[in-house]
Parts: structure tokens; sequence; C-alpha cells
């Protein structure tokens, strides 16, 4: 699988554990559709949903604001769900094959909406 995934155009540092049936990467996005990423990840033989996860900028992001991002950003062609905000503002995008949604749209519906998104920082 880690092979396939790595195939994908844009695509750097791969790493899967099997454990987890998580893959981690670093994929260079530039506006390309993040389901170029998925069906690459399907093509490879995985069968787990793809799941985008994005973090607030700022740690005090009203319920309200949360609530209309999230409706924003589930209301793109090719977004399945999108969770409730983890106590980081860490929230989970989960995107299936049925439409051409780039990283560059998902950020700019949650932006619409008065939440800014940004890679989640590691855990220190």
């Amino acid at each position: 699988m880690r092979s396939g995934i790595a195939q994908v155009k844009g695509t750097e540092q791969v790493s899967v554990d099997f454990g987890t049936g998580r893959a981690t990467l670093k994929y260079s996005i530039n506006s390309r559709p993040l389901e170029d990423l998925i069906k690459g990840v399907k093509d490879a033989g995985s069968r787990f949903d793809a799941t985008l996860l994005l973090q607030s900028e700022k740690a005090d992001v009203s319920p309200a604001a949360w609530k209309e991002a999230r409706k924003a950003i589930v209301s793109l062609k090719g977004v399945k769900s999108v969770s409730e905000p983890d106590n980081k503002g860490v929230i989970a995008i989960t995107l299936t094959l049925k439409g051409k949604t780039t990283l560059e749209g998902v950020l700019k519906a949650a932006k619409g909406a008065g939440v800014s998104l940004r890679n989640p920082r590691p855990a220190k």
C-alpha cells in the first residue's frame, strides 16, 4: 500500500501503520483535488475512508462559528462529513470520490464562515 500511495503525484514521506489502519504523508496540493490522493489510496488497496485533519488558527472560535464552518465544508461536493472540533480545535473531514474538492476550497469555505484553518500542530 505504501508504494501505491507514494506513486500519487505530489505525495512525499509516506508511512503506513497497519496496526491502526492509518497512513501519514505529506501531500503537495497546489490546488490539486484531494480526490486524486483518495483515489490513489483506494487504488493501492485501502478500504478506509480518507480523512483530512485541520486545526483552527485561533483557540477561541465560538460554537456558532464552528457550526457555520462545518456546514459550509460539508456542503462541498466530495465531503462526506465533518467532525465537531476537539479541545485543540482540530476537525476531521471525511472525503469521498464524488467531487473535486481541493484543500483551497475547504479552507475558503471555512474562512467564509469565520474560521481560519491550517495543518494541525504536532503534539509536544
